[in-house]
């Protein structure tokens, strides 16, 4: 019981001194601005701090955004909230550009431009520029693009995607930036759905160009060393090795499962045969002919025989050479030493053997099954 009257009786005395100490020097947005021990600050009615006071050389009331401007000399200002008392920053603030309203202050400090989330710092006050952008380059959430020093920068909602160490970048398809920084180029995976930051390709190229567009197959053709290629980002490696002079990718044929590009290599023009389920690209010399629909390939040996290739199982070429092949409903029709036989898919031996002296006596065979 002595305890607790002497507890009240000490708590009555420290508010008599209180009182006593400070001196009351104006009225601020409806609370009284005082003086205590050479120190200013901020009390409501119930002689509670509101602004606790400091050597500060000013206070005023920001209105707009509804919290107490307290300068140090001319270096700049604290910020003081009515009911969440002081930020903690180790900076002092020289303005308050905008406010939402829903909790983000955009401040301006003696280092730089930063962001205020809630009264916790959602960008630090670095930069020499923030802009807001609407979804431009992830949809989740609010973009930000930072610049210092002639560089940019990117945070995707409260997450730093981009340092601002880049010329410039942007936005390839929903989930995919370019990046620039010194004439060289690179390209990285932001997520689709959840925010992330997968560096695919270093920035080490000279250019990556976006060629297929679906999300689903997005192919990239890209430059390293003078040497063109192009990239799959979904397999994160090359569908075609960076070793080419040329590429003609407006003028390839695609096939059910695979690309026949025209290529230029050590100056000879050459035909790169590739496809989504090979490891490796099938390179070739020869003249490609194509079979629409088909899952197999034929490329016209020097001798003017034919080899196939299947599209599948990483483009495995066909074990025999043929001197002739003819398209059927059936499958594919091949000649060997004057003798016909037929092939359906990759299957071997062949479904007709290759013994018939004519493309029409196999026919006739076929017709007799």
């Amino acid at each position: 019981m002595k305890k607790i009257i002497l507890f009240f009786v000490g708590l009555t005395i420290f508010f008599n001194c209180f009182s006593q100490d400070y001196k009351e020097i104006g009225e601020i947005n409806g609370l009284r601005l005082i003086e205590l021990n050479g120190k200013i600050g901020v009390i409501d009615n119930n002689e509670k701090f509101v602004v606790t006071p400091s050597e500060y050389s000013a206070i005023s009331f920001d209105e707009e955004n509804w919290v107490f401007r307290c300068y140090k000399g001319k270096k700049g200002f604290e910020i003081v909230g009515e009911n969440t008392g002081k930020y903690k920053s180790e900076v002092l603030f020289t303005d308050i550009l905008s406010n939402d309203q829903n909790g983000m202050l955009k401040v301006a400090s003696t280092s730089g431009v930063g962001m205020i989330k809630d009264w916790e710092e959602f960008i630090p006050p670095i930069y020499d520029e923030i802009t807001e952008e609407v979804e431009s380059y992830h949809g989740c959430c609010m973009n930000y693009v930072l610049k210092k020093d002639g560089k940019k920068g990117l945070y995707v909602g409260p997450k730093l995607i981009l340092k601002a160490e880049y010329d410039d970048f942007f936005k390839v398809s929903e989930t995919y930036l370019v990046v620039s920084k010194n004439n060289k180029k690179g390209l990285i995976n932001i997520g689709k759905y959840s925010v992330k930051k997968e560096v695919l390709l270093p920035v080490e190229y000279q250019k990556i160009d976006l060629l297929v567009g679906s999300e689903e197959v997005p192919l990239y053709k890209v430059k390293l060393n003078n040497l063109y290629g192009v990239y799959d980002p979904n397999k994160k490696e090359e569908l075609i090795p960076s070793i080419f002079q040329k590429i003609d990718w407006k003028n390839k044929k695609e096939l059910e499962n695979a690309f026949v590009v025209k290529v230029k290599h050590n100056n000879q023009v050459k035909y790169v045969i590739t496809s989504f389920d090979s490891e490796n690209p099938y390179i070739i010399t020869e003249e490609v002919i194509y079979f629409e629909g088909g899952s197999f390939l034929a490329i016209k040996k020097p001798d003017n025989d034919y080899q196939l290739l299947y599209l599948y199982q990483n483009l495995k070429p066909y074990p025999v050479v043929y001197q002739d092949i003819v398209i059927l409903d059936e499958g594919i029709a091949v000649s060997k030493d004057g003798k016909w036989g037929l092939l359906e898919d990759f299957s071997y031996p062949p479904l007709f053997e290759i013994k018939y002296n004519s493309l029409e006596a196999l026919k006739k065979a076929m017709k007799n099954e």
